[in-house]
Formats: C-alpha cells, structure tokens, sequence
C-alpha cells in the first residue's frame, strides 16, 4: 500500500565521527502510529539500537526496514 517512507542517512557536511543518524525500537513504534510504511537507512551510516528488536518489531508490524548504499557524488 501506499505510504511515506522514512529516510536516514548523514546529511552533506554532517561530522559523522560525532553525530550518526540512529533508529531503535521506538523509532519503529513511531513510525507504525503515524502511517509509515517503512525506513530506508543509509548502509554503513546508521546506528540501529536493539537491532534484534528493530526488526523483530518491524517484522510484527508491518514496517520494512532497508539500507542502501549512498553515493555522495
């Protein structure tokens, strides 16, 4: 069905040693109350808290959850 998609990856001039986009759990309750019908993470980019229960979640929900190789060019 249709639905938004949630995007997180490190933004162009985002000092990634200090502060990385992350999901967890809570992000995934959060995005099934508001309608989403998933998340598209950056590969190698974010940090996923519980990853276990982020997909266990995700899976019971009916939210998916991707990553995607970024090209910064």
């Amino acid at each position: 069905g249709k639905g938004p998609v949630l995007v997180k990856s490190i933004k162009p001039n985002q000092d990634d040693r200090i502060d990385r986009p992350t999901i967890g759990p809570e992000t995934i309750k959060k995005l099934a109350a508001s309608g989403f019908k998933g998340v598209t993470l950056g590969a190698g980019e974010v940090i996923v808290l519980h990853a276990d229960s982020v997909f266990d979640l995700a899976n019971q929900l009916g939210i998916f959850v991707i990553g995607v190789e970024v090209n910064d060019e």
